[in-house]
């Protein structure tokens, strides 16, 4: 399926062909390009659970133990 990743990959290398053609803002244009990059895998991956098993449910925490504290006097 090599023309489901094409337009992906031709918006990265218009994206990397534009930034070295800027010389003068390269770092500007590098920076606000690894923000919005940033920006669209963490809107693509916000409902994973990245603690849950493969296979079903995430499982529930360990219960805290009680610890008593005695007054000091």
């Amino acid at each position: 399926m090599p023309w489901e990743s094409a337009p992906a990959l031709t918006a990265l290398y218009s994206y990397l062909y534009v930034l070295l053609q800027a010389e003068d803002y390269a770092l500007l244009l590098g920076s606000v390009g690894l923000f919005l990059i940033l920006a669209l895998v963490m809107y693509i991956t916000r409902r994973l659970d990245w603690y849950a098993p493969r296979g079903g449910q995430s499982p529930q925490p360990p219960p805290m133990p009680q610890v008593s504290v005695s007054p000091q006097a």
